[in-house]
């Protein structure tokens, strides 16, 4: 299976090595990043170790990369969903997350841009899902900017095993193509 290497302007977004473990584990430790997405934050650095293995794994999970620092500072990926089925179409679920220190710096939108690029035109997804909780205001900003369409609230079970308040959407291949 091919890895992809994608780029923008300020990021790279390229495959987990095993390098990357302190980088995970300075953004995954700290409280308010991982809750925001249904994880609690890192504890120590057997945690990220394990899930940095999960990364690794993963067709399409990738770290971001700052350009200017050469440091991992975030994750993005296209999961295989299972909170939408849409008969005869093949889509996943986008999750991200950021460092706490480069939130406010419009890096998540363009990182999200560039993946909706590769889903649609390298992958060839019919459609791509994501979901926020109702607090998660940020994230909002971030799906509605990148021209995602309400779907519906719904409830989600965290990684913590909380059921969460949600909204769900959706942006087809076609929404883009349109364009």
């Amino acid at each position: 299976m091919k890895k992809y290497i994608l780029e923008t302007e300020r990021l790279l977004l390229r495959p987990w090595q095993e390098e990357d473990l302190e980088d995970l584990y300075t953004y995954a430790k700290v409280a308010g990043v991982g809750e925001m997405a249904g994880w609690t934050h890192h504890k120590n650095m057997d945690t990220s170790r394990k899930v940095l293995n999960v990364f690794i794994d993963l067709p399409d999970c990738f770290a971001l990369v700052d350009k200017k620092d050469q440091k991992v500072i975030g994750s993005i990926a296209l999961e295989e969903e299972d909170l939408l089925r849409l008969d005869g179409k093949n889509g996943r679920n986008l999750g991200y997350v950021l460092n706490k220190d480069y939130w406010n710096r419009g890096l998540m939108p363009e990182a999200v841009e560039k993946i909706l690029y590769y889903a649609f035109k390298i992958k060839k997804y019919d459609y791509i899902m994501v979901s926020h909780f109702i607090e998660n205001s940020r994230s909002r900003r971030v799906i509605e900017r990148a021209g995602f369409n309400y779907l519906k609230d719904i409830n989600i079970r965290s990684k913590y095993q909380t059921i969460e308040k949600a909204k769900i959407y959706i942006l087809e291949n076609e929404d883009i193509n349109g364009q």
